[in-house]
């Protein structure tokens, strides 16, 4: 077997180069896969591209709520299909020692449907930039991330996306602060601050505010 090889099966972590404004950290997947990443003593570039095609087959047919993507009176999907093409470029690189780590994503609904959708019509695409500074991996050591995004009423299923964020048609800040206080400990303060990305007609803007604590002890 090559040194950098993976094969996995079953129920497995989202194996995707992805951000949270299509895969919600929650999600993970059933199937095969197989990836190569190159290990120590190569060359590891600090420059990632990737790009993706997703197909959701009859998912206007079985998703579980709307979260966020726009229906029409009887309950129908606006965006009738999700195939979407996600492009995600990640930079990363060390200044005074301390990793620096910066992320766009940007994807886009092709499906003909989500385009001449009512009121929503061309409200297909997602963005998202994240920057993040330091990395909890010892004791002592501390991070900084910060995202901004926004994710139209068509764009991407609801069901997956960032549920802490609103899931779809949203868009706003997240701010998160880590700690790790010891080698087996980390302590992390999230704050998000999101709104609609559009409105119905007549809809006032619903602003969330909201704080998140996470203590994560690993035995």
């Amino acid at each position: 077997m090559l040194p950098g090889i993976t094969l996995a099966g079953g129920k497995v972590k989202n194996p995707f180069v992805h951000t949270d404004i299509l895969w919600d950290s929650d999600v993970n997947l059933d199937g095969l896969y197989q990836s190569y990443e190159l290990k120590d003593g190569y060359f590891r570039p600090f420059v990632t591209l990737a790009a993706g095609y997703y197909d959701f087959d009859e998912y206007e047919r079985s998703f579980r709520g709307t979260n966020g993507n726009a229906v029409d009176g009887d309950g129908v999907l606006a965006a009738g299909d999700f195939n979407i093409v996600d492009v995600v470029a990640e930079l990363g690189t060390k200044l005074g020692g301390v990793p620096v780590k910066v992320i766009f994503d940007y994807a886009v609904n092709t499906a003909d449907d989500a385009r001449g959708a009512s009121q929503f019509e061309g409200k297909d695409t997602a963005i998202a930039g994240h920057l993040k500074i330091g990395k909890c991996k010892a004791k002592g050591d501390w991070e900084l991330k910060y995202k901004y995004a926004f994710i139209e009423a068509n764009a991407v299923p609801g069901d997956f996306c960032d549920s802490d964020f609103g899931h779809a048609n949203r868009k706003g800040h997240k701010l998160s602060l880590g700690y790790k206080p010891f080698n087996k400990a980390s302590l992390h303060v999230t704050g998000l601050l999101t709104e609609p990305k559009d409105l119905l007609k007549g809809q006032r803007s619903l602003d969330h505010f909201t704080v998140q604590t996470d203590l994560v002890v690993k035995l």
